[in-house]
């Protein structure tokens, strides 16, 4: 899990605890190192990515693709990306993907 942020493992562990079916998982690995990993829950895209050493080969596409397979073989009718910006956003964009909502980030100092 070491390409990934530490928010990730746990939205991949909390997922698993709560529901244990192993078709909205795809995980790419060799070895014990994920290099892939895209999830889905309901019509909720995500969390996805890919090690920064294998972006730009496609493999983001693949796990891409087969997940939003698995999701409409389910009968899922919309995918849901929660948030995105910059090179994410392009990908999403390539795929027909179009902004839906804007959300504010806000935050209180104390």
């Amino acid at each position: 899990w070491r390409n990934f942020s530490g928010d990730w493992y746990r939205h991949c562990r909390e997922k698993l605890l709560r529901s244990f079916d192993l078709d909205e998982f795809l995980i790419v690995r060799k070895g014990n190192e994920v290099l892939g990993w895209c999830q889905y829950d309901g019509e909720h895209f995500g969390p996805f990515g890919v090690a920064e050493s294998l972006r730009g080969r496609k493999l983001g596409s693949v796990l891409f693709d087969k997940t939003v397979q698995r999701m409409k073989a389910k009968g899922l009718r919309h995918i849901w990306v929660a948030w995105t910006g910059g090179g994410a956003k392009r990908f999403y964009e390539q795929r027909g993907m179009t902004v839906n909502r804007r959300h504010a980030l806000m935050k209180l100092e104390q």
